[in-house]
C-alpha cells in the first residue's frame, strides 16, 4: 500500500474510532446513525481487500526466480557440453542453439528463455546415443526437462498473480471512493447541523479527517467548510 493510503486509512481509523465516542449525540439523527454504519463496513470492507491485494502474489516472484535459478542450473551443463559435441563434430546448427552465455541467457525473457531451453532440450535428446563421451546423460536430460516444467508453471502462477493482483486494487480504490463519498457527502453535511450545539465536538471532528502528511490527493477529504477556506486567496 502507498504512503498515501495508508495515511488515508489512518484517518479514516481515526474518525471511525471518534464517531463511536458520539454514538449517543448523534442518535437522534437517524441518516447520521446510517451513514456511519455504512462508512464502517465500507472501512472493514478496505481491509479486506487491501490483504487480498497483498496476498495476491505474495511469493509467486520469489518461486519464479526459485525457478529461474533452477532451470538454469540445469540447462547452462547441458548447453556446454553441446557446445563442445557440435565443435568437435563442425556442427553448425547445433553450435547456433549453444552458442549463447550464460549472461545472455539470464537476460532472455521469460518465453525466450523456455524456448531456448526446450530446444537444447530436444538436440540432447537427438545427440544422446553418441554424446555420451561429452558428458551428456539420461538424467542431466531429465533434470532439464522437469525444470523446464517447472519454470513454466512458476511463470503462469506470476502471471496470474499480478492479473488477480490489479483486480484486486482496482476493486480496492473503488471501496475508497465510496467511503470518501459516505464522508463527503453525508457525515460531513449532516455534522454541520450539530456546530451550534457541540461547536467543540464538531472541531475535533474536523481535526480528526485531516489526511496527514499527504502530496496529492485522490479525492478530497476535508470537510466541505475546510476545502472552501483552503480555496480562498490570501488576503
Amino acid at each position: 500500500m502507498s504512503k498515501y493510503l495508508e495515511n488515508k486509512m489512518s484517518m479514516y481509523q481515526g474518525v471511525r474510532t471518534f464517531l463511536a465516542t458520539i454514538v449517543d449525540k448523534v442518535a437522534s439523527i437517524p441518516a447520521l446513525t446510517k451513514a456511519i454504519s455504512d462508512f464502517e463496513l465500507m472501512v472493514d470492507q478496505i481491509k479486506a481487500k487491501t490483504l487480498e491485494v497483498g496476498s495476491a502474489s505474495a511469493g509467486k516472484a520469489q518461486k519464479k526466480a526459485n525457478a529461474e535459478e533452477e532451470l538454469l542450473t540445469a540447462l547452462i551443463p547441458v548447453k556446454s557440453i553441446l557446445a563442445a559435441y557440435a565443435s568437435q563434430n563442425t556442427d553448425a546448427e547445433l553450435r547456433a542453439k549453444t552458442v549463447l552465455t550464460e549472461s545472455q541467457l539470464r537476460k532472455m525473457r521469460d518465453t525466450d528463455l523456455q524456448n531456448t531451453a526446450k530446444g537444447i532440450l530436444q538436440a540432447g535428446n537427438d545427440k544422446l546415443a553418441t554424446a555420451g563421451d561429452f558428458g551428456l546423460t539420461q538424467e542431466k536430460l531429465t533434470a532439464l526437462d522437469d525444470k523446464i516444467k517447472a519454470f513454466s508453471s512458476a511463470t503462469g502462477e506470476r502471471e496470474a498473480s499480478v492479473g488477480k493482483r490489479v483486480g484486486a486494487r482496482t476493486a480496492m480504490m473503488d471501496l475508497y471512493d465510496q467511503a470518501d463519498e459516505i464522508l463527503v457527502e453525508r457525515i460531513d453535511n449532516l455534522m454541520e447541523q450539530m456546530r451550534d450545539k457541540e461547536p467543540q465536538m464538531c472541531e475535533e471532528y474536523n481535526s480528526t479527517r485531516l489526511v496527514r502528511e499527504v502530496g496529492l490527493r485522490h479525492k478530497p477529504v476535508a470537510p466541505p467548510q475546510q476545502q472552501a477556506a483552503q480555496t480562498q486567496p490570501a488576503k
